[in-house]
């Protein structure tokens, strides 16, 4: 698992970058229902965690779906970590994510 980082306000306003950003990670989520698991069908980590690759300045980033998902619902939760209270790392309905504090996170 990698240590997280704080989302760019870029990402968390209401910008371009961020709207870009969501039209393609919404454009990769299977939403089964309100209350079930929003499947990332997109790029996965080895462990897991769905990523989506997002280009600011000139440089290439590599965000955690679920991360960026649980921000724009809740706002940035850095430095916790993101735990995933239905046990699927693949899973982005935020309700069914939780900001935790480091050593307390399901992998």
């Amino acid at each position: 698992m990698t240590t997280p980082r704080p989302i760019p306000r870029l990402l968390l306003d209401d910008t371009p970058f961020r709207r870009d950003l969501e039209v393609r990670l919404w454009g990769r989520v299977c939403k089964l229902g309100d209350e079930a698991c929003w499947e990332w069908t997109g790029a996965k980590f080895h462990w897991g965690h769905g990523f989506i690759n997002h280009r600011m300045g000139g440089r290439q980033f590599k965000w955690m779906v679920h991360r960026l998902v649980y921000a724009w619902e809740y706002g940035d939760p850095w430095p916790l970590v993101i735990d995933h209270l239905c046990g699927n790392t693949c899973c982005v309905n935020p309700l069914h994510l939780q900001a935790v504090k480091i050593g307390r996170a399901h992998v």
